[in-house]
């Protein structure tokens, strides 16, 4: 009788990446607004990075655009003469 000593084959996550893995969905619904955990949790890992890398693209514009309005030309004063 011929005996077959497999051993896991299966390269994915282990049980000790539970952790992780939540961690990361919960990220991803409180940045992303309008996805539910259920979304999260079974959306195929390419799209959720599209997702994140998209939003972080959106929210760096965002800040850009809030920096430059911020930003404040330096206070000229009128002088009313001109000294000689």
């Amino acid at each position: 009788m011929c005996q077959f000593h497999l051993q896991s084959s299966f390269f994915g996550l282990n049980p000790s990446n539970k952790l992780d893995i939540h961690q990361s969905i919960f990220y991803f619904i409180y940045g992303t607004p309008g996805f539910t955990f259920n979304d999260v949790y079974h959306m195929p890992v390419h799209l959720k990075n599209f997702y994140l890398r998209e939003f972080m693209d959106l929210k760096k514009k965002e800040k850009e655009q809030i920096d430059k309005a911020q930003e404040k030309p330096a206070p000229t004063i009128p002088r009313r003469f001109s000294p000689k």
